[in-house]
């Protein structure tokens, strides 16, 4: 019996309530793994100032950075 069948059994699903289980849980996991980004970019950001600040040509980076970041949670968020 596969992992589908024994899930869709246990808790009493119809073959299109797994799969959407199943999207969902990977959705899911999508949208907890881009928050990760932000963090990453304030790791980079602490580093820079406590190293005497933030340089002219790291600014873009952040600010490109900051963007690509609200864009990839708005995206997980929606779907």
């Amino acid at each position: 019996m596969s992992l589908l069948k024994k899930v869709q059994h246990k808790y009493a699903l119809s073959e299109q309530g797994v799969k959407d289980l199943v999207k969902s849980c990977a959705a899911c996991a999508a949208a907890d793994f881009v928050l990760i980004f932000p963090v990453g970019l304030l790791y980079y950001l602490v580093g820079d100032l406590m190293n005497g600040g933030v340089s002219g040509s790291r600014i873009s980076f952040y600010i490109i950075g900051s963007v690509v970041c609200l864009l990839l949670i708005f995206l997980t968020s929606r779907i």
